[in-house]
């Protein structure tokens, strides 16, 4: 089921005692080969394996999120951290209202700040609040590296939406341990180079796997 396609009325009886899904996502810098999407495109992607759920209401992707390192490049939007927290308290809060018996993040921009603030709201909500985030899946057979607008991504985005990967950019380029004063200069973290849409399908494959296990385990 899709949230944004219910009315008020429908959103309070459909999603009582049901699953609420949240892609989350960003609107962020992905070196010169990706767009400012590809985060939040590519969780919902992930997560449209459950529009057709009679337990999994698929709430409207975030397209914005609390970033840090992404900062150093323009194009990239969104809370800083200390925001962040505050914004999703409230967001979570308000699907709460809906009564349902667990609400669930689908992190496409899996950084430390969504996992340290949704660990802290986890104690606050217990079982009703959980997540998986694109760095719990085990992409090892896959991809030799992920990073950020790396291998993974690039390959999911290959397959996925190709119109809008520009691979005569891709640099390959990782990111200093201590990025407190920058990134890489093309923002790029990894080998996109090494990217291929195969790669792309059966990472999707394997997202998809784990979540429908993490969300109904």
């Amino acid at each position: 089921m899709k949230l944004a396609d219910m009315t008020w009325k429908e959103a309070t009886e459909k999603c009582k005692d049901k699953i609420i899904l949240i892609p989350h996502g960003s609107t962020e810098q992905h070196g010169y080969h990706l767009p400012l999407k590809t985060d939040a495109f590519i969780a919902e992607k992930v997560c449209e394996i459950f529009y057709d759920s009679k337990d999994v209401v698929v709430a409207p992707v975030m397209n914005y999120t609390g970033v840090r390192a992404g900062k150093f490049k323009l194009g990239t939007v969104g809370p800083n951290a200390d925001e962040y927290e505050e914004w999703l308290k409230v967001i979570i809060s308000d699907f709460m209202k809906l009564k349902p018996g667990k609400v669930f993040f689908f992190l496409g921009h899996d950084g430390k700040t969504q996992r340290l603030v949704l660990n802290k709201l986890i104690e606050v909500y217990g079982d009703k609040l959980g997540y998986l985030g694109a760095g719990d899946c085990d992409i090892n057979d896959i991809t030799e590296t992920g990073g950020h607008a790396g291998e993974g991504e690039t390959s999911l985005m290959l397959y996925l939406d190709p119109k809008n990967v520009q691979m005569d950019k891709a640099v390959d380029e990782p990111w200093p341990e201590d990025t407190t004063n920058g990134i890489s200069e093309s923002g790029s973290d990894g080998f996109p180079t090494k990217a291929t849409a195969e790669k792309g399908k059966l990472l999707l494959e394997l997202f998809r796997k784990t979540l429908k296990e993490k969300v109904f385990g």
